[in-house]
This record gives structure tokens, C-alpha cells and sequence, in this order.
């Protein structure tokens, strides 16, 4: 075993779990030898070679609670050895947002005070111009939702294989299911890629009700998932997120073995694309 993610303290809820081998792995004893403490069900994702699993829970992580990973030395390599010591690792979840009534919470009292202050103020002032004509009331603009990204898949362009995914926030009504099955769209995306099918000048796509935005560089595929209208101005910045990591890193990324240190080299540019920072 060389790494294992993730490690972190106060971690997001995001369900995706991975652990990455020297050799190629017997599947079924690696499967079989793993556990995560507090009764969390999942499904296994391998690499093409064998040496990277991972672990896709079937829900959103409890907040503020610490797992346990445990990677019994059951597991063995395609030739039958098995590990000499256990992995043994813990991870906790970020707190749930503190209980009570935020200022916020009574976000609907403002239509229904502007209701009745502007009723009394109407009633007022029909008094005194009861004979003068009425001005037509102009239609307000229907308020859009500007466009941002809630989670970030970034692939390796050869064979689909996950490096990392990061996430604005797992909130409670984004059923992990739907980010798991987003994953598999575009993991099957970058398969029909590489056979050279009508995929390959596909740039963005539609799960459910989600709007997924797809870059491709020399050895990365970067899939977001976008909410909000006006999506045109994240591909541009989504092709600069990608060719900054291929400018810096191709040395690592031209030979990658599945070693998912990979991943923490990443992160940073990651979460740079998700706070809006290549848009200059």
C-alpha cells in the first residue's frame, strides 16, 4: 500500500474513499479485507492495472463523526502474497452547522413585511389621489442564479481512472447516488473517447437533472458539475485549470503509475477553479 485517501481531520462528507498498491491486487481478497467503521455500504471501482481501488459509500458520510478504515492483512497481490501489516486509519467528517435560529431562517417574514407596509402605504396614498391616473406597474425582471461549481471529477485521460474529486459542499439534498452515478457518465464518457466515437467533441452533458461541463487536456479529463445559469464562462476557465496542472506537472502526469499522491499535488489548482480564481 502506498496512499490512502483521505486522512484529514474535519474532512468533507464527500463519500469517495480510495487506497493505491505497488503491485496489482488480487480484487476480490482487497474487497473482501476492507471495512469502514459505522455500518457504511458501498461499491468498488478498480484501476485497469489492479493497483488503485475505490471505495464508493452509498450515502453522504454522518457529520462530525471520525471512521475507521481498516485494510485487513488478508489482501493479497495477484501472486498470492499477502500484506504484512494491516492498514489501520482514521478520518473525521466536518460538523453539522450549529442548531438554532439564524437571522436567515426568517428570510421569508421580508416578502410579507414589504407586503403589509406597502399595502397600508397604498391605502394611504389612494386617499389622496383617488382622481389621478394610475402609472403601470412595471413587470420586475425574473432573478437569475449565476453559475457556479458544486463539484469538480478530474480523471486520467487514458483509462478514466479517478484522481480526485472535490466539492463545494455535500449538502443533504444531493443524493450521493446521483454524484456516484455523474462519475460513471463520465467515466464511460472518456471510454467511448478513446475508441474515437462521436464522444470525443462532446464538451458538456446532461445527468438527471444535472449540467456537467467536460475538459480534456494531453492527460486530464475535468468534469464539473455546474449550477446556476450561464455556464459559457467556466469552460474557458476549466481549460486553463487544466493546462495550468499539465504546464506544471506533466513530468508526473506523462508516466502517472496510479500512485494517488498524485491527487494532493492537484488539489490546490482544484479548488482554485472552484473559487472562480482562473477567471483572469
Amino acid at each position: 500500500m502506498t496512499s490512502y485517501a483521505p486522512t484529514a481531520t474535519n474532512a468533507t462528507r464527500s463519500p469517495i474513499i480510495q487506497i493505491t498498491f505497488s503491485k496489482s491486487m488480487d480484487r476480490k481478497s482487497v474487497e473482501q479485507a476492507f471495512s469502514i467503521s459505522g455500518g457504511v455500504n458501498g461499491t468498488f471501482q478498480w484501476s485497469s492495472d489492479s493497483r488503485s481501488v475505490t471505495f464508493l459509500a452509498s450515502g453522504a458520510l454522518q457529520a462530525g463523526t471520525t471512521y475507521t478504515v481498516v485494510l485487513a492483512t488478508t489482501a493479497t497481490d495477484l501472486a498470492g502474497n499477502q500484506m504484512l501489516n494491516p492498514l489501520t486509519y482514521q478520518f473525521s467528517t466536518a460538523a453539522a452547522p450549529p442548531a438554532g435560529l439564524a437571522l436567515s431562517s426568517f428570510w421569508w417574514l421580508i416578502p410579507l413585511l414589504a407586503a403589509v407596509v406597502g399595502t397600508a402605504l397604498f391605502l394611504v396614498m389612494r386617499r389622496r389621489t383617488a382622481a389621478a391616473p394610475k402609472p403601470a406597474v412595471p413587470t420586475p425582471a425574473a432573478k437569475t442564479k449565476e453559475a457556479i461549481i458544486e463539484d469538480v471529477f478530474l480523471l486520467n485521460h487514458r483509462d478514466g481512472i479517478l484522481i480526485k474529486h472535490e466539492t463545494r459542499r455535500l449538502r443533504p439534498d444531493v443524493d450521493t447516488d446521483i454524484l456516484t452515478g455523474m462519475l460513471t457518465a463520465v467515466q464511460q464518457f472518456v471510454k467511448e473517447a478513446l475508441r474515437g466515437d462521436d464522444y470525443a467533441d462532446l464538451n458538456e452533458m446532461t445527468v438527471g437533472h444535472m449540467h456537467i461541463l467536460i475538459g480534456r487536456g494531453k492527460w486530464l479529463v475535468l468534469a464539473a458539475r455546474i449550477e446556476g445559469d450561464g455556464s459559457e464562462p467556466w469552460t474557458v476557465q476549466i481549460e486553463r485549470c487544466i493546462k495550468d496542472m499539465e504546464d506544471h506537472h506533466w513530468d508526473q502526469l506523462e508516466d502517472w503509475d496510479g500512485d494517488m499522491t498524485l491527487a494532493r499535488v492537484l488539489t490546490p489548482y482544484i479548488k482554485k477553479l472552484i473559487d472562480g480564481a482562473y477567471a483572469q
